[in-house]
């Protein structure tokens, strides 16, 4: 058991009259602390995932490593048409767990890096974030980029100084104009689990926002890229504007902002994004 005493009284009161905890084992940590816990309910067993916000220097540092926030956005999708965790109860101020933490229910399936058909499995992540984006938003912030104008520059090692003199052009021009919705802001094949063919879960929502919901295309453009190659990536755009029924002309400042968005210089990802940028700018001037 990885449980606390403390965890273990309040998972179990959170999950209702009766429930008892069964089972729970650590999951790998990622941004936050996980644990995986099977309990016994009045309504039969449940899976869910105990989520502890461990890192005490982000959380004074981060305004999205966010406990209330993430709270705020798993109520406000519960009753919506979306895939996504369910949440049972928030200790934000870390009274039981001793770190602020969330108890949400176990999304099953897996990111899927390998489709039998690769279309079909753009249409479908293009359906979902369509539906995400249909979501009313209602008490999340404001969207803001990764990489603020001023702040990007060059990696040393690029040949290729004329496109980063654009991309640099590009970021420092005001964001595009467009109607603003909620975004996941960071929807890319590893926060999106399948399970028997389908769209099981949507997780992560730790940087939700308002903003266009360009920004997410963007980022998925580019994980896209690197995952499947850059053909996946424009033809995932072509299909969320045909989903979506936007006929908005897509600015390259998507690209830009999502390549950039907390590329470091040694960054190993750095040489992809500079491939995306690449053929985006490209692609677009043609």
């Amino acid at each position: 058991m990885t449980l606390t005493a403390k965890e273990l009284v309040w998972v179990q009161d959170s999950l209702g009259l009766g429930a008892h905890v069964i089972s729970a084992h650590r999951m790998p940590t990622s941004a936050t602390q996980k644990d995986r816990i099977l309990a016994q309910t009045s309504e039969g067993r449940v899976s869910v995932v105990l989520r502890r916000y461990h890192d005490a220097d982000q959380l004074g540092a981060d305004p999205w490593y966010d406990p209330a926030k993430e709270a705020a956005v798993l109520w406000l999708l519960e009753p919506e048409d979306v895939p996504s965790p369910r949440l049972f109860a928030a200790d934000i101020q870390g009274e039981h767990c001793c770190v602020p933490a969330l108890l949400e229910s176990f999304e099953p399936g897996e990111p899927c890096w390998h489709p039998r058909n690769v279309d079909t499995y753009l249409r479908t992540a293009a359906e979902v974030l369509v539906r995400i984006h249909d979501v009313p938003p209602k008490d999340v912030p404001d969207y803001e980029p990764y990489t603020p104008a001023g702040k990007a520059k060059p990696p040393p090692w690029t040949r290729d100084q004329v496109m980063w003199e654009r991309v640099l052009e590009i970021l420092d021009e005001p964001w595009p104009g467009g109607p603003s919705t909620f975004i996941h802001r960071d929807y890319h094949p590893g926060n999106v689990l399948w399970a028997g063919g389908a769209v099981s879960g949507v997780v992560d929502w730790l940087h939700a926002s308002v903003g266009s919901p360009m920004v997410d295309v963007g980022h998925c453009r580019g994980n896209l890229g690197d995952a499947f190659g850059m053909c996946a990536a424009d033809r995932f755009l072509e299909l969320y504007l045909a989903a979506s029924g936007r006929d908005d002309e897509y600015h390259p400042y998507w690209d830009v902002a999502a390549a950039l968005g907390g590329l470091r210089e040694d960054d190993p990802w750095a040489p992809a994004a500079e491939r995306f940028l690449a053929h985006a700018l490209d692609a677009r001037a043609g």
